[in-house]
């Protein structure tokens, strides 16, 4: 099985983006993304979250992506396509506030004190 990781960079790939423009836009090098592809390497949260910013699309609907290639199970489609609806209603993600959250931190529910 595929790492998640590996199945972000392949959906990027797919979308025409090169594994040197992928590493570019969180900082690391095309070799430490050829690793990743191959499944040697896994992106940390850190470079997930500079590939939320850099493409301007919350985190989880680049993961939701990812797994849409691969094929999603018949029993979960039905909930799949409503979570992507339901998280592509957010739009683009908008610039970080001033804590420095995108969209994806604004999705989490806030606790109660």
């Amino acid at each position: 099985m595929r790492s998640l990781s590996a199945l972000l960079v392949d959906n990027l790939r797919s979308q025409g983006k090169t594994l040197r423009e992928i590493g570019e836009q969180i900082g690391v090098s095309e070799s430490f993304m050829s690793r990743v592809a191959g499944g040697e390497n896994n992106l940390t949260i850190d470079h997930l979250v500079a590939l939320e910013r850099a493409l301007r699309r919350p985190l989880p609907l680049l993961l939701l992506d990812a797994c849409r290639q691969h094929g999603v199970p018949a029993p979960l489609k039905a909930h799949y396509e409503r979570l992507v609806a339901v998280l592509s209603e957010s739009g683009e993600m908008s610039e970080p506030d001033t804590n420095g959250h995108g969209t994806a931190s604004k999705l989490m529910p806030r606790r109660s004190r």
